[in-house]
């Protein structure tokens, strides 16, 4: 009996497992900041930190899309701050001329951040793990 050799050629374009992976942490960051988003809405209603809903409205993910939301109060195509960078980085917030001092009073993003840091820890993994 005599056994055959197999070869095995494998081929793969690198700058597409580079894009695939920068397209999946974008997907995962923006999972986590999802989980922030909902945390700072909610202290900013429970709170009652609202008169026209523009600030809550501004704490939106898709704001950045450059398009006016006529069905959100008051909402403006500048007024939410969502970038990704490269390297795991991603800027959120709200761009109203008035976020700033509501943050130094209020602390709201900073809570946010707190209190829904393991569901954005879960939630970025959640999404690496089923793209992988």
């Amino acid at each position: 009996m005599s056994l055959t050799g197999i070869k095995l050629t494998v081929k793969y374009d690198s700058s597409k497992i580079i894009k695939d992976l920068e397209e999946l942490q974008t997907k995962a960051l923006q999972a986590a900041a999802f989980r922030w988003e909902i945390e700072a809405k909610f202290l900013t209603t429970f709170e009652d930190h609202v008169d026209t809903g523009r600030y809550r409205a501004s704490i939106n993910n898709n704001t950045i899309d450059g398009e006016d939301h006529p069905t959100v109060t008051e909402s403006r195509s500048d007024d939410g701050i969502h970038n990704i960078a490269k390297y795991n980085s991603l800027i959120s917030g709200s761009n109203v001329e008035y976020a700033a001092k509501l943050e130094q009073r209020y602390g709201i993003f900073l809570r946010a951040l707190d209190n829904s840091r393991q569901q954005m820890l879960e939630s970025y993994i959640e999404v690496i793990q089923k793209g992988l």
